[in-house]
């Protein structure tokens, strides 16, 4: 099945850190202030998108046959901790499906990979993921400890994305389908792996549609970030 022949558009949204006052280094295309994201979910209850589950997403786009209204697809990358204090709640105000995609390595520490140490955010604890998949948010794979998997070599770039696979499932006694590159940093070798490693599908950081995804593993997403004001929330959901 053609991939365009989904008429009805589904939109990938990838959020990072959500919380009311970023650090002086914080990267802000990382980084979406909560009254921000509270009025974007709001939004979206009253509007003529329905939020699905990335499950369902690739469901839509690969398998079944058409939604019937424009769907929103709500996935949060690194596993800040804030989206157990800050994010989780909201969610659950509006009952609004997600996917976290935490750095496994990672659980419960802080971040590694920013270049300021003030900047470093905590990950999520392990105890933490388990309670979030038991409410019903769906759990995907970002890695061991967020390289850029192109400048691997093969047998680093497999662990990375193996490993993290199957520590998660250990945590949440359940199947990990989905992969988010890190970094959005990916090539026709990582994608193998992922492939290879038993992923359904992959996300990716290319701003478009995920309409346009050539393939289950590079399927397209729109970041929301510091300055993503209601207007131009809503504009990104019909670009």
């Amino acid at each position: 099945m053609d991939i365009l022949s989904t008429v009805q558009p589904i939109t990938i949204l990838l959020y990072h850190q959500v919380g009311h006052n970023p650090k002086s280094k914080t990267n802000l295309d990382c980084f979406c202030r909560a009254d921000y994201f509270y009025s974007q979910m709001a939004y979206l209850k009253e509007s003529p998108f329905t939020v699905i589950s990335l499950k369902d997403a690739y469901q839509y786009l690969f398998v079944k046959d058409n939604l019937s209204r424009p769907a929103i697809v709500l996935t949060f990358d690194d596993g800040d901790a804030s989206f157990y204090d800050a994010v989780f709640p909201v969610l659950q105000e509006f009952m609004f499906p997600s996917v976290l995609f935490p750095v496994s390595g990672l659980l419960g520490q802080k971040t590694e990979w920013f270049k300021h140490a003030c900047s470093r955010m905590p990950i999520i604890a392990p105890e933490q993921l388990r309670e979030l998949h038991a409410f019903g948010v769906e759990i995907g794979s970002h890695s061991v400890d967020h390289p850029r998997l192109t400048q691997l070599n093969d047998r680093q770039i497999f662990r990375q994305i193996y490993d993290s696979k199957n520590w998660l499932e250990e945590i949440i006694s359940d199947e990990v389908m989905a992969f988010a590159y890190p970094h959005g940093d990916y090539n026709r070798k990582v994608v193998d792996a992922v492939k290879k490693s038993g992923y359904l599908c992959a996300v990716t950081c290319l701003a478009k549609a995920a309409n346009h995804a050539p393939n289950p593993f590079e399927i397209p997403r729109k970041y929301i970030t510091y300055n993503d004001d209601l207007g131009r929330f809503v504009c990104k959901l019909s670009s």
